[in-house]
């Protein structure tokens, strides 16, 4: 009996292997049938003609978009270059005016501001020579284009037409002797060789004079400030002397009060120094001041006898001015 129980038991067994061997072997073959049919699907040939025809015309539409793109920068480049040549070209064409007219008004500033220095030199001359009538007014005319060529120095300098080599005061346009020099060929014509010749001493003491005046007068400030020696103040006015320029003849009329020194070159002063002073000049503040016009001595000149008016005007009294050897003298 239980012999036959254990023969059962082992039949029942083996039948469940049996099964399970059978339900696995079923699976294996339903994954394998499923990988074939995937493998197939993706062997099997693709539309090659419908993809290729795809992606030209992509390809077709991007260079569209791009050349429409560019076609539309250029248009608007070319647009923005068309309205700004219509805004230079009137603006361009301005430009000159407006450079002539600041121009012109320059000019017209710089004269007004020199003419004191050519009625002090006309007054100069007319109460030291004897002007015949008939050459007045070409004598007049000359100074009148010295004043000019004084005023377009000045515009061309402030403009950079003519730079400086420094920017010392000496080293600019100086209006007295521009008129100065544009009258002699006039007065030379005008006058009696004597006449000229006296012209000529006499504006050869003025400017002596007035040197001698401007090189003491700088000398006595730097002393007051360095404590010059006899010696050195000495030294130190010849050196001045020596290096000389016209323009100087500004230290007498420039306001450099307690605080400031003229724009004077070093090589005037500064071998003539100790150490101890040429650290105290090197601390100095200089200034160059530009001329600002004025002159010596102002003369009233519109009462006709440079031929200004007509001859029956009652000529008006003249606050005159007599240079007798460089000093100044006035007459009523």
């Amino acid at each position: 009996m239980k012999k036959l129980h254990h023969s059962r038991t082992m039949a029942i067994a083996l039948a469940s292997v049996c099964l399970c061997a059978g339900v696995a072997r079923a699976d294996d073959n339903a994954k394998k049938a499923n990988d074939a049919n995937a493998f197939q699907a993706l062997a099997a040939p693709r539309p090659v003609a419908a993809t290729k025809d795809k992606d030209d015309k992509q390809q077709q539409d991007a260079k569209k978009k791009q050349a429409a793109a560019k076609a539309a920068e250029e248009k608007a480049k070319k647009a923005k270059a068309a309205k700004k040549q219509a805004v230079a070209a009137p603006a361009a064409a301005a430009v000159p005016l407006n450079a002539a007219a600041q121009n012109d008004a320059l000019l017209q500033q710089f004269q007004a501001q020199f003419r004191p220095a050519l009625s002090a030199e006309l007054a100069f001359i007319r109460h030291l020579c004897e002007v015949p009538k008939e050459k007045r007014p070409q004598v007049k005319a000359a100074g009148e284009a010295g004043l000019k060529e004084a005023a377009k120095q000045f515009v061309d300098m402030q403009q950079g037409r003519r730079r400086a080599a420094n920017a010392a005061s000496a080293a600019q346009p100086y209006p007295p002797k521009i008129i100065h020099d544009a009258l002699l060929p006039a007065l030379k014509e005008a006058l009696p060789p004597e006449e000229f010749t006296r012209y000529i001493d006499e504006t050869t003491k003025r400017a002596e004079n007035r040197k001698h005046a401007a090189v003491l007068a700088f000398v006595s400030r730097l002393d007051g400030t360095l404590f010059l020696t006899a010696e050195q103040r000495e030294e130190i006015t010849a050196s001045i002397a020596a290096n000389w320029q016209d323009a100087w003849e500004q230290w007498l009329m420039a306001g450099y009060g307690d605080q400031y020194f003229p724009m004077i070159p070093d090589k005037a002063v500064v071998p003539h120094l100790t150490g101890e002073q040429k650290s105290v000049w090197n601390g100095l503040q200089k200034v160059a001041f530009g001329y600002s016009g004025g002159g010596w001595a102002v003369a009233e000149e519109n009462d006709g006898w440079w031929g200004d008016e007509p001859e029956q005007a009652k000529a008006a009294a003249v606050n005159g001015v007599i240079f007798n050897g460089g000093v100044i003298l006035r007459a009523n």
